[in-house]
């Protein structure tokens, strides 16, 4: 019975193995500099690291899927929280592994107020430690969360070499990170990041009266 088993048992030591390298060596910690990095946003634009960070208080929420159930209710609460974040000096920018295309339909489907990022091969995520697992697919829905289909009939979908994890960074005026949650509610995140943003600003305003 053992004899049987040993080979199942190998195949699950190589998967961990083989899944254990999609993550980086090094995470990035409370106090750590962010890395620059340079991708292509939701307009198929250029999107350097150097024209944001350093100009104001960065959110950066790395995500799994565009369209997703829980992803779409993080990014409209992300959505609704924009012009108090903004007014905070603080900026939000949405990242997954999705592509361009799948990242310009979800901003219009949702009708996002702040940059996504697409970071289709990882690289980023590599850059700030945010585990990784390969592959995945962007199932394209309306606003009404009801399936957008093609001539065909069949439903429209943006496939993806990478998905990445829930990790959600804060990057200072200064280029390194504040916070950093690797637990992230896509429900209450937003909140939460509220908070954290009204609370710098507070402490911020107190520095300077010293």
């Amino acid at each position: 019975m053992l004899r049987k088993f040993l080979p199942a048992i190998g195949l699950g030591m190589v998967l961990l193995s083989v899944t254990s390298l999609t993550a980086s060596a090094q995470t990035l910690k409370v106090g750590d500099v962010v890395p620059k990095f340079e991708v292509t946003d939701d307009q198929g634009e250029a999107w350097n690291s150097d024209d944001h960070i350093g100009k104001r208080v960065v959110i950066l929420y790395f995500y799994p899927s565009d369209f997703a159930f829980c992803c779409t209710r993080q990014a409209e609460r992300y959505r609704d929280a924009q012009p108090e974040l903004a007014k905070l000096n603080a900026e939000i920018i949405g990242i997954s592994c999705d592509c361009q295309e799948s990242h310009a339909a979800f901003k219009a489907a949702h009708r996002l107020n702040f940059a996504l990022l697409a970071d289709s091969d990882g690289g980023v995520a590599r850059q700030f430690g945010v585990p990784l697992r390969r592959g995945g697919k962007a199932m394209v829905h309306d606003a009404a969360g009801q399936a957008v289909t093609d001539a065909q009939g069949d439903i429209q979908q943006f496939s993806r070499d990478w998905t990445a994890a829930r990790w959600t960074f804060v990057i200072g005026t200064d280029g390194r990170v504040l916070h950093r949650d690797t637990t992230v509610s896509p429900v209450s995140d937003s909140k939460k990041m509220l908070e954290f943003a009204r609370n710098l600003a507070i402490s911020q305003i107190c520095f300077r009266s010293r």
